[in-house]
């Protein structure tokens, strides 16, 4: 037997070589991706320039640089294989490159637009604030002459990933210098508040994103998802939804999530993660080393009646997730408050 196996094996290996000739002629079925560097000499002046020059066939952009700040956020809208990486002498010395958003609160969540789109008229300045009140304005929760009305509190992020796929980021620091928060009161149905605060990475309805080998801290939420996709998975649609007519379960299962969250360094954050709206593929979260993620002001907690006060912080916070499990296991989780904590709409009791 085993000298058979021998001989197999050394067929196999001389078919291998007299085929590489062969194979040498055949035709690349990929082609090399658009490399862009941010940094001294780069090729782009800022990283959402380079992200704005990503072609369809998608890039790598390398972070050279040891600091960056960030005039507002990354913007990453619409794109397909794009990696937001460390450059590779950072790597070689095991740094990563520091991402800060140095602002005051306001400039933070009331700017117009977006980084990739500053004038889009449908988002003017203090969109990411929305709903602001329960009326039909714009920016009020009964309004549906603008998509954003009811959801713009829920783009904030140092660096947002909206409505792409297979997007990688690898190797880099987001601080948000520290956890910023606020709250719109008697917003649903006049009775529920919207209480929110900054983000470092926000998965916004995108598919198959890649969080790897990264370091998040100051923030509200180190990372925000959201996946709400009216023909995914969820237990019935709420009746006060403005587009509840166009929402039919499992119509179109599988256009948002599956992403994968693994070894990366979240620290002095509320949250670590903030889950909402999980209606479509969970994600794979392992490997992960979570440290003294929870609210501090809820730990010298003086005035119950304050909304940033009654929020303990910890590992995942969860609402309208009824369905979805994620695959979550072999994280490290040290001071937090909570492990699993969930919202009073549709809480995510299966995990």
């Amino acid at each position: 037997m085993l000298k058979s196996a021998v001989f197999a094996r050394s067929g196999a290996i001389r078919w291998l070589l007299a085929s590489l000739p062969l194979l040498a002629f055949l035709p690349s079925s990929t082609k090399a991706q658009a490399s862009f560097t941010v940094g001294a000499g780069g090729t782009h002046a800022t990283i959402q320039e380079a992200v704005n020059a990503c072609p369809a066939l998608g890039c790598v952009i390398n972070l050279s640089d040891s600091v960056y700040r960030l005039p507002r956020e990354i913007w990453i809208e619409g794109k397909s294989g794009l990696t937001l990486q460390a450059a590779p002498a950072l790597q070689l010395a095991g740094r990563r490159p520091r991402l800060y958003y140095a602002s005051t609160l306001q400039a933070e969540f009331d700017v117009a637009g977006t980084a990739a789109n500053p004038t889009d008229p449908q988002r003017p300045a203090g969109w990411k604030r929305w709903p602001i009140n329960n009326t039909t304005a714009q920016g009020g929760a009964k309004n549906t002459t603008n998509q954003y009305s009811t959801s713009g509190f829920q783009n904030n992020g140092n660096i947002v990933v909206y409505k792409s796929t297979n997007v990688v980021i690898d190797g880099i620091k987001v601080d948000g210098v520290s956890a910023k928060t606020f709250v719109n009161t008697g917003i649903w149905s006049g009775m529920y508040d919207v209480f929110f605060g900054n983000v470092g990475i926000n998965l916004f309805e995108s598919k198959n994103v890649v969080v790897r080998n990264t370091e998040v801290v100051n923030c509200f939420a180190a990372v925000y998802l959201q996946n709400r996709n009216v023909g995914g998975a969820f237990a019935a649609p709420n009746p006060d939804d403005l587009d509840v007519n166009t929402i039919i379960p499992y119509s179109q299962f599988g256009k948002m999530g599956n992403h994968l969250i693994e070894k990366n360094y979240f620290h002095d954050n509320w949250f670590v993660f903030y889950d909402e709206m999980e209606w479509d593929i969970g994600s794979t979260i392992r490997y992960n080393l979570c440290d003294q993620n929870y609210n501090k002001q809820f730990a010298q907690n003086k005035d119950s009646l304050s909304d940033k006060n009654n929020m303990t912080g910890g590992f995942m916070y969860v609402k309208d997730v009824t369905i979805v499990p994620h695959k979550i296991y072999n994280n490290t989780i040290n001071g937090s408050s909570i492990i699993f904590g969930h919202g009073y709409f549709k809480p995510g009791v299966q995990h």
